[in-house]
This record gives structure tokens, C-alpha cells and sequence, in this order.
């Protein structure tokens, strides 16, 4: 079990503990987000560096798509996201997961239909999630509504501008109440954190 300090707010600031290396234990202090770092590269994933307040502030490349158009083919495959807003550059995929898929494989590559690419991005996570009242349009269930023009949705985010809105959605919903409308952003903020079974 690795020691620690802790900062006024209880937070560990550094992490102290003991590892073999090529038949040496080695004595090890560091901060947290550095072994975050080292415990991941050393499992062959690539990843950007770590602010101390555990922030990504690099983005790098991800899956080759060709692996990603076999895999939203898969019939059980589902689409999620993993970006944030944190940073200056945070990933194109904040801003352009969704509106990449549905312009670029469903529209002009027609991967999928548009009807199995709306499954695999409301209904099919929202079961596997657990989540009774998401994912579907129906009375008596949360209204998170995307509005979108099937002919001209697309992202032009990118690494280099990945704050780029979406062409082509007209109205977001959230809980039923419009957080953007057009380019706009009404700044209403119904939405909350979602647990499995407690949605």
C-alpha cells in the first residue's frame, strides 16, 4: 500500500511506495497525476500529460477509422464518448462524436442506418447503462431531444479548432427544456449527473 501526503483539503499531493525495477526495489515519490502517467504508459496506452489537478491538457489520435467503421457495423456496438470540456484544446470528439458518424457514416458512407446509428447512440447505451427513463421517446420518460438536419449534419471539429460546433443541429433538449437552439446557446442547465438504476 503506497503512503501519501495530503494537502489542507485532503487531497493527495504525493504518493510514496516501493517497486521493483530489473531486480531493485526502488524507493518512489511522486504526484499523483505522474503515476496516473507511468502506471498507463506502462501498460502500452498512449496519453497526453497530466496538470496536477489530474486534468488532460493534451489530446492525442485515437482508433484508425477503419477499426471504428467495423466496429459501429457490429451489431451490438454502441457509441459513447469519453471527452470533456477541460482545457484549451480539449478533443474534436467533444463537439463532433456524434455528428461525425451520423454525416460521415451513416450519410455519405451509409455504414449503418440512420435508424441503427440513433439505436447505438440512445437506446442500446441507455439500456446497458441501466438508465430506465433515457434513451427513448416516450410519455413519461426524460426528454433529451437532438434536433438534426439528416442531409447537412457533419462536424468540422478537429484537433487544431476542436471547439467547432456541428453543422446541422437545429434544437438540443435536455429533460425537455432547449439548452441550444440554432448556434445558440440558450443557457438553461437542466442536466444532471446519471447512475445506473437511479436515472
Amino acid at each position: 500500500m503506497p503512503r501519501h501526503t495530503q494537502n489542507s483539503k485532503g487531497a493527495w499531493t504525493r504518493l510514496r511506495f516501493r517497486v521493483a525495477v530489473r531486480g531493485q526495489v526502488v524507493e518512489v515519490d511522486m504526484t499523483p497525476a505522474a503515476t496516473t502517467y507511468r502506471l498507463l504508459e506502462g501498460r502500452g496506452i498512449m496519453v497526453g500529460h497530466f496538470d496536477e489537478d489530474l486534468r488532460l491538457n493534451q489530446v492525442t489520435p485515437g482508433p484508425h477509422t477503419d477499426g471504428i467503421r467495423r466496429f459501429y457495423q457490429h451489431p451490438v456496438a454502441m457509441v459513447g464518448t469519453d471527452s470533456t470540456f477541460v482545457g484549451e484544446k480539449p478533443s474534436p470528439r467533444t463537439y463532433g462524436s456524434y455528428p461525425r458518424i451520423l454525416g460521415q457514416f451513416v450519410r455519405d458512407e451509409a455504414l449503418l442506418s440512420l435508424e441503427e446509428a440513433v439505436a447505438k447512440m440512445t437506446s442500446m447505451p441507455a439500456d446497458r447503462l441501466g438508465l430506465r427513463t433515457r434513451g427513448r421517446l416516450a410519455d413519461g420518460l426524460a426528454a433529451d431531444i437532438v434536433v438534426f438536419n439528416p442531409l447537412s449534419i457533419r462536424s468540422d471539429a478537429s484537433y487544431d479548432n476542436p471547439r467547432e460546433l456541428a453543422c446541422g443541429v437545429e434544437v438540443v433538449l435536455v429533460n425537455g427544456t432547449p439548452v441550444v437552439e440554432g448556434v445558440i446557446a440558450t443557457g438553461a442547465t437542466p442536466g444532471r449527473a446519471l447512475r445506473s438504476g437511479r436515472d
